[in-house]
């Protein structure tokens, strides 16, 4: 035997025992459960599907851990990359959706597909942003509910533990920079003390001056009129990309002005996400309501986390159109984050699809706008002598039936002011052929029917026959 033996065998066991130690302190790595072992996915990579779970573990200090669940065959996932940047400041109570990352739930589920499962993706929490001195103070978020919100519970909307019902007018031009600021007051007090009005409805748009709304929130308290405020409107220019993208850049900073500055004022009845969302000429129908759905629900989670307390509602026309708009148009109330169910149709049209809708997902119902046309197009005078009085007629019998089959407000377009004179000296119609001007008979209808479901009724849970 070599002399050199008992050396090289005390120099081995030596380099063993230190493997051991090392391998001992190394801290232990994340599991990741996969059904088969695979190679950890990059930025871009493909998954697919017969991977059941995934877990991805990023910096707490950023983000949330994730779990993502798979279910539906033959389809793969395209993992992004997860922005560790410092998040863009707000607050809420619950962490709101990230500019670059996918929206927090369900993939829109196509019409008459299987179950497409679930995928929850890490959303950045938030802290409150330091006080700046050129803005002013966002009030804080009160950890219950304040007196004074009405909210929805279950299919009912309550004020304070009671029964809420709420009849009013559409007023869309009042946030509007042409119309005169002192025309302002003349008509909120006109609709209040008409008897029948206790919500009227109106747009707040990005560039919007939130002096104004002050104002006008002042106003609805003095005269105990409150607001359902939508914040975008569909019109004049957008399309299926703008839902895909460019709300990013037009829409979220604007909640984000907006909503926290706001969100103490119990006079905003409820936030709608915009005056009917649709597609528009040329986009392709099934890819569009994709798009309005994320929308939607990116859009309503930024809401609530900037602001629990205030009801939102998509601000929707109807669940009529094609079967992606019908199958998108209930898969949005579905969300939890959409509290109330909004509609918009002609005065005496029933709208039994979306009454139903309502009782099945045990939501308050409302008409954002109901039609009825009683003037010329041309003019602003009633088509005949009794046009006025059978409109009248009308929404009386329409809201007798709606509201004995469960709606919970009812909202008509729209009162406007007529003449209205000018800065410059120059008068301007505000005048369209569904005109309400001070004075027309369905003020006095509306007056007699919130009496009544103030005083409980008229008001019940009929079951919606067939169509």
């Amino acid at each position: 035997m070599p002399r050199t033996l008992p050396y090289i065998t005390l120099l081995l066991l030596v380099t063993v025992l230190m493997g051991c130690a090392a391998t001992a302190l190394r801290p232990p790595r994340p599991d990741v459960a996969t059904t088969t072992p695979t190679a950890a996915p990059t930025a871009g990579d493909a998954i697919p599907t017969d991977t059941a779970r995934a877990e991805l573990h990023v910096d707490p200090k950023s983000a949330v851990t994730a779990t993502l669940t798979i279910v539906r065959p033959q389809a793969t996932l395209v993992v992004s990359p997860l922005a560790v940047s410092p998040p863009p400041p707000a607050t809420g109570a619950y962490p709101a959706p990230t500019l670059g990352a996918p929206v927090p739930s369900s993939p829109y589920p196509a019409p008459d597909a299987p179950d497409a499962g679930t995928a929850l993706f890490p959303m950045i929490t938030r802290s409150e942003p330091e006080a700046d001195p050129a803005t002013p103070h966002l009030p804080a978020i009160a950890a219950v509910t304040p007196a004074g919100f009405v909210q929805a519970r279950g299919s009912s909307l309550v004020l304070d533990g009671e029964p809420f019902y709420f009849l009013g007018m559409n007023a869309s031009y009042l946030m509007s920079e042409y119309f005169p600021d002192d025309e302002i007051e003349p008509i909120i007090r006109y609709l209040a003390e008409t008897g029948g009005v206790n919500v009227i409805r109106l747009f707040y748009q990005p560039g919007k001056d939130p002096e104004r709304f002050e104002r006008i929130l002042d106003l609805g308290r003095q005269y105990g009129i409150r607001f359902i405020v939508a914040l975008q409107d569909f019109y004049f220019y957008k399309t299926q990309t703008w839902f895909d993208v460019h709300y990013k850049e037009e829409d979220l900073p604007h909640i984000r002005a907006v909503v926290p500055r706001f969100r103490d004022r119990p006079e905003i009845l409820m936030w709608e996400l915009m005056n009917e969302p649709g597609c528009a000429e040329g986009d392709e129908p099934k890819r569009c309501q994709q798009h309005i759905y994320n929308w939607a629900s990116a859009v309503s989670a930024e809401i609530k986390a900037l602001d629990p307390h205030h009801l939102v509602s998509i601000g929707a026309l109807s669940a009529e159109g094609t079967r992606y708009h019908r199958s998108n148009y209930e898969d949005m109330h579905e969300l939890p984050t959409v509290d109330v169910i909004s509609l918009h149709r002609f005065v005496g049209k029933t709208s039994r699809t979306e009454m139903r809708l309502a009782a099945e997902l045990n939501k308050p119902i409302y008409v954002g706008e109901a039609w009825e046309s009683a003037y010329r197009k041309d003019r602003c005078e009633p088509k005949d002598g009794t046009a006025l009085a059978d409109r009248a007629e009308e929404i009386g019998e329409d809201l007798e039936w709606s509201f004995e089959h469960g709606l919970d407000g009812y909202l008509l377009w729209q009162h406007d002011p007529g003449a209205v004179e000018m800065g410059d000296g120059d008068k301007q119609w505000y005048c369209s052929e569904f005109t309400f001007l001070a004075g027309d008979p369905t003020y006095e209808v509306l007056r007699e029917h919130l009496a009544r479901i103030r005083a409980g009724e008229g008001v019940d849970d009929k079951e919606v026959d067939d169509d």
